[in-house]
């Protein structure tokens, strides 16, 4: 079970934010694809462990569908 105090410390950090403040690749006009999908990634699973926290299972799985295809483009964690 995930509580409550973690939540709130990720949902006090939106990704808007984060763009504003530079720290996000989208304000970086160089960044390589694979930031941008690590980046995307660590995002969907801040957001699937919230959904999964509030017991919106449907939307953790997407969620969690979303964080496995931004890995799958990153092609430091692709398998073959």
């Amino acid at each position: 079970m995930h509580s409550r105090v973690g939540w709130k410390k990720i949902a006090d950090r939106p990704a808007d934010n984060l763009v504003r403040q530079g720290t996000a690749p989208a304000a970086n006009p160089v960044a390589e694809p694979h930031d941008v999908s690590d980046y995307i990634a660590k995002m969907a699973a801040e957001l699937a462990s919230m959904a999964a926290w509030a017991r919106l299972d449907t939307l953790a799985y997407l969620l969690d569908i979303v964080r496995a295809e931004a890995q799958s483009q990153d092609p430091r964690h692709r398998t073959r």
